[in-house]
């Protein structure tokens, strides 16, 4: 239950006025800074293994541990929300996050440390997005798509800038990397005053969640959990081998391949906003069908180009049918669990994300065998299957 303001005095009316004008753009920012902190423990992996004398087999389970905590808790804090009402939980969860990157890389003195602060970081990251996603839709009305595409933009940021500031602990020193926690400490102190301290905020939430009539429909719900996974496969295999295709068939450098990447995330950046303002006006299943109708084709011509140019023009459709349907997705999983927000966010945020980092292996491993075109090329009957099932679902009715 959100705290009542009273308790804690009236703020001048200049001061609400810049609290209401910024409270909008607090849960993106929150996202961001939660996923800075998750987005730079691959990069401090070097660090560990230097530092500590890490195998590659220790570091990788460093980032496995973190991952899987990070995914498969979620659910169970999305149930959690939408049972009990703890707005704390959300700052609580990036100060986890962040907190326990900053000791990971300057106070972490064994493998066992590390390994404890990764998973308490994972667990920091499950608490928050459940949380969060839950805020976004009680906050906004019809143009849900396009909040969720903003929130959802934050974590995009959030792991192309967490690799930056991982990167000065090798220029600058280890100590460097307590920005983390100033960055979590800013952002805790943020979300409590616009929120926790908001009395406004708690007759909204209330309101929302009083909606007669909401009923969970798990069937479609299933149909769009194949679309979430179809979505995850794709987002993690590209992730994973774009620097590789770049070095192994364009013949560049890992530095070129790695600035490949680097476009390939800022341009999926802003076609995740694109995509759900855009799915406010054409409606959820469809903006999730015509996505998956550009990035077919566009990814079967990006398997095929062979100069990087045309690979750089290539991935614009492929980026567009990855990131443009993230927030639909997310907001189409909450509507047809309308009875249980949470934990759908936690489902749509969470699980998909760790099956779909448990495909890219395999995709790998037809590549050693048949070569990287024909691994990723496994991914065009997945879209095609998910294609077919965006004709099974049905549109929601949007809020008023």
């Amino acid at each position: 239950m959100y705290f009542p303001e009273r308790r804690y005095g009236v703020w001048p009316a200049e001061v609400l006025m810049i609290r209401d004008k910024i409270r909008p753009f607090i849960p993106s920012l929150c996202h961001c800074i939660n996923d800075t902190g998750q987005g730079s423990i691959a990069a401090l992996l070097p660090l560990f293994i230097n530092m500590l004398g890490l195998s590659y087999y220790e570091a990788a389970t460093v980032m496995l541990a973190n991952t899987m905590c990070a995914s498969v808790v979620q659910p169970v804090f999305g149930y959690l929300a939408d049972k009990v009402k703890l707005p704390f939980l959300a700052p609580l969860g990036v100060l986890m996050v962040t907190i326990s990157i900053s000791l990971m890389g300057t106070t972490a003195s064994s493998y066992e440390a590390v390994l404890l602060l990764a998973l308490f970081s994972g667990i920091g990251s499950a608490i928050f997005h459940p949380e969060g996603a839950l805020l976004v839709n009680r906050m906004t009305g019809p143009a849900k798509g396009r909040a969720m595409g903003f929130f959802a933009v934050g974590g995009n940021l959030g792991f192309a800038v967490g690799p930056m500031i991982a990167s000065l602990a090798y220029t600058l020193g280890r100590q460097c990397l307590w920005l983390y926690a100033i960055l979590g400490v800013i952002a805790t102190l943020l979300y409590t005053w616009c929120f926790i301290l908001s009395r406004s905020e708690e007759a909204e939430g209330k309101k929302k969640e009083t909606k007669e009539g909401a009923e969970n429909d798990w069937k479609s719900f299933g149909k769009l959990f194949f679309l979430i996974l179809a979505r995850s496969v794709s987002f993690a295999c590209l992730n994973t081998f774009i620097p590789l295709f770049w070095i192994s068939q364009l013949g560049k450098t890992a530095g070129e391949g790695n600035m490949a990447l680097s476009f390939f995330f800022a341009i999926g950046a802003c076609l995740t906003y694109c995509g759900g303002a855009l799915s406010d006006r054409v409606g959820y299943v469809h903006m999730i069908r015509y996505s998956l109708m550009i990035l077919i084709p566009g990814l079967i011509l990006f398997i095929l180009s062979g100069t990087p140019i045309l690979s750089y023009i290539l991935m614009l459709p492929v980026a567009f049918g990855v990131f443009a349907m993230y927030g639909p997705t997310i907001v189409l999983g909450q509507t047809y669990l309308a009875k249980n927000v949470g934990f759908s966010s936690g489902i749509t945020l969470g699980i998909g994300i760790t099956i779909g980092g448990a495909m890219a292996p395999m995709v790998g491993k037809i590549g050693d065998i048949y070569g990287l075109q024909v691994g990723l090329a496994t991914l065009i009957p997945i879209a095609l299957l998910a294609l077919f099932v965006t004709f099974l679902l049905k549109e929601k009715k949007k809020e008023e």
